[in-house]
């Protein structure tokens, strides 16, 4: 989807959210669905007070980062899909991912529902105090992500602000985003990039809470991926600078009678997320599969990485839940191995 198209599948009005007359629209709702103030009191009131929390208590509770539909009631709208977002806490507890989360989350929930318009408040940005800069960024990534993935749906979003300060903030990040809206450059690593490798490494393994797990060096790396050739790294790139990195290797199905390719580790630097790289990484290990004559591709999550695990569904990849993994590592691998000398683990 070009950059053309994508401007008009997004804008930004200036209208009360009560006003629109879209599919749906978004409440910026508490994990209690209870009414509250704001654009959340203001929803209930139009939608009729009694009705509408009727349906949200019989939902219960919504996680943050998730969403949940219930019908429009009074409000000229199908669906009213509550998104619960983030508190801020200054920016260490999740609150970019859990925010992404709730846009991305109500457009899958929009889509599910045959929705083809959808109207989107300002979200967390008001008495959970997640700065206006930081929230637009969110909000127009996780949209412009979605139309980039699921350009099927044929959605249009409106975003609905009163506040002509928000407005103009709002205006801003888009206009940056789509002039920056252009195909992501990729390379391949070469034994120059060892250190480099690394660092994306240790700052995965810092986001995944193992940071004390990481015994590889550059002397390693540059060894087994570029001597024995026993692994494959893949840069993405912006503006030169490389901003996310995929490690694969080739496996092989004996059920399939040819190779597989197995992602064994993806991440892209935080500031840079919401561009669509870990997508395009995605896109391009898929590319490669196909070229080589591979039979499939596959990876591992661990359970706690929910937004990961959309983004995978959303793309079409299917979990393994029938499957356990086994590791032999360390001591263990070498005894079983009948050796006296442990080797590093992994």
């Amino acid at each position: 989807m070009d950059r053309e198209i994508l401007g008009e599948c997004l804008s930004i009005q200036k209208i009360s959210i009560t006003e629109l007359s879209t599919d749906a629209i978004v409440n910026a709702a508490n994990e209690d669905l209870l009414a509250g103030g704001g654009v959340c009191g203001a929803i209930f009131r139009a939608a009729g007070y009694g009705k509408l929390q009727a349906a949200c208590d019989a939902i219960g509770h919504c996680d943050t980062g998730d969403a949940v539909a219930t019908y429009g009631y009074g409000l000229n709208v199908r669906y009213i899909i509550h998104a619960v977002g983030p508190v801020w806490y200054g920016g260490q507890a999740g609150e970019p991912e859990k925010l992404y989360s709730a846009y991305r989350r109500s457009l899958e929930v929009a889509a599910e529902k045959g929705c083809h318009t959808i109207g989107f408040p300002l979200i967390s940005a008001g008495i959970y105090g997640y700065p206006v800069p930081g929230a637009w960024e969110q909000a127009i990534a996780a949209c412009l992500d979605f139309l980039r993935e699921r350009p099927e749906t044929d959605l249009r979003i409106v975003f609905a602000v009163l506040d002509d300060k928000i407005l103009r903030i709002g205006q801003s990040v888009l206009a940056m985003a789509l002039a920056q809206e252009e195909e992501p450059a990729f390379r391949f690593a070469n034994e120059n990039d060892c250190a480099r490798i690394l660092s994306f490494i240790r700052q995965l393994a810092v986001y995944e809470g193992m940071a004390d797990e990481v015994v590889a060096t550059e002397e390693l790396l540059r060894e087994w991926i570029f001597e024995k050739k026993k692994a494959e790294v893949l840069f993405a790139c912006e503006n030169g600078k490389e901003v996310g990195f995929a490690l694969f290797f080739h496996n092989f199905s004996t059920f399939l009678g040819r190779a597989g390719i197995y992602l064994e580790d993806l991440f892209v630097l935080p500031e840079y997320r919401g561009k669509g790289y870990g997508t395009g990484l995605l896109k391009q290990l898929a590319k490669i599969a196909c070229d080589r004559g591979c039979g499939r591709l596959e990876w591992a999550c661990l359970d706690w990485n929910t937004p990961s695990i959309r983004l995978y569904r959303s793309l079409g990849a299917q979990p393994m839940d029938e499957w356990t993994t086994y590791r032999l590592t360390g001591q263990a691998l070498w005894d079983l191995a009948g050796k006296e000398t442990s080797c590093g683990s992994d």
